[in-house]
């Protein structure tokens, strides 16, 4: 059977593997916006939420039905939620780069589990601001399963240790970092179901790379929320906390450019990183002090579970080179 398979032209395997994941994310959606209202995921059938209506199968074909219907219910013309067609193409999407860098393989299939869990517990958190532990629980037994039979090949039950260290880690973590925020600003900026989340990641990856994880995924959450940052900034006149941001961008952007100059002059290099680490921990002492004073800044208050997540599989899946870029700026 692998053989048959192995043997159809690259091009008719990757269009199955996309129309599979455009299917599994239309039934993602199910799951989560399900998982919320408290409904089972198999009965009753698909309906409009507003008029009611039982939806034919012709309806529910993931992506093109909504196109085809121009984003409005057949019977009572009501909007449809963009999010149905966005997590139907990006599970599609995300089966396919999975398949591309592991083919037919039990990682494969692993990641797609991953994936899977990961969007669920993404739109759970975008739409209600709001954590399933269950959701999470799951993640957690398939990392610890992936370990306990050594899916990716490393070494042998010593993973299953690493993924529960990873697992505890994960969750203390995020809790320290909550007490400490709500030290700092009285405020509960972060939700413990976070803590869930990290713990789940843990579990898959481990507690060496954890915390890579975290920080990965917070980088790419920074880089999204940055312009946005900027703005809120320059509309109400934080002029200090927009030099800060703007001067920490420009030293992150001109890294590249400065990095051979920083490498063989000191002065340059214990410059360049003071520079950095205080702009950094000036932009975190103004952020921290608006979110005491309870001026929240839109920007601030998109869910970082999301983030977490995406850390998670990207360090999963490219952590050797993550690693390699982590050490090439640390060799300064």
């Amino acid at each position: 059977m692998r053989e048959l398979i192995l043997s159809l032209p690259n091009w008719y395997v990757m269009t199955v593997v996309l129309i599979f994941g455009l299917i599994i994310g239309s039934f993602l959606n199910v799951v989560a916006l399900r998982g919320l209202s408290e409904e089972s995921i198999v009965l009753p059938p698909s309906k409009c939420p507003k008029c009611k209506n039982k939806l034919k199968w012709y309806h529910n074909i993931p992506v093109l039905s909504y196109l085809f219907l121009r984003g409005k219910c057949a019977f009572c013309k009501e909007k449809i939620s963009i999010q149905y067609p966005i997590v139907e193409a990006l599970t599609g999407l995300s089966f396919l780069a999975i398949f591309s860098q592991y083919g037919f393989s039990w990682n494969t299939l692993f990641c797609f589990a991953f994936v899977a869990m990961i969007i669920v517990l993404s739109i759970c958190d975008f739409r209600e601001k709001v954590i399933l532990t269950q959701h999470t629980y799951i993640l957690a037994v398939l990392g610890l399963l992936y370990n306990f039979f050594n899916i990716g090949g490393g070494e042998g039950y010593t993973n299953f240790i690493n993924g529960i260290l990873g697992l505890i880690l994960g969750f203390v973590f995020i809790m320290i970092v909550i007490k400490l925020v709500k030290m700092l600003t009285d405020k509960e900026a972060i939700g413990e179901g976070d803590a869930y989340i990290l713990a789940a990641v843990g579990s898959v990856i481990g507690y060496k790379l954890v915390l890579l994880s975290f920080f990965v995924g917070i980088m790419f959450q920074a880089l999204g929320v940055l312009p946005w940052l900027i703005a809120s900034y320059f509309k109400s006149k934080k002029h200090l906390s927009l030099a800060l941001m703007l001067i920490f961008g420009l030293l992150v952007g001109c890294y590249f450019y400065l990095k051979s100059l920083i490498a063989t002059n000191n002065m340059l290099n214990w410059a360049y990183c003071l520079s950095l680490a205080a702009s950094g921990l000036g932009i975190c002492h103004l952020l921290m002090k608006d979110i005491k004073e309870g001026n929240y800044i839109q920007a601030l208050v998109i869910p970082l579970g999301p983030a977490i997540l995406f850390g998670g599989i990207l360090t999963f899946i490219y952590q050797e080179q993550i690693v390699s870029f982590i050490l090439s700026i640390l060799r300064v």
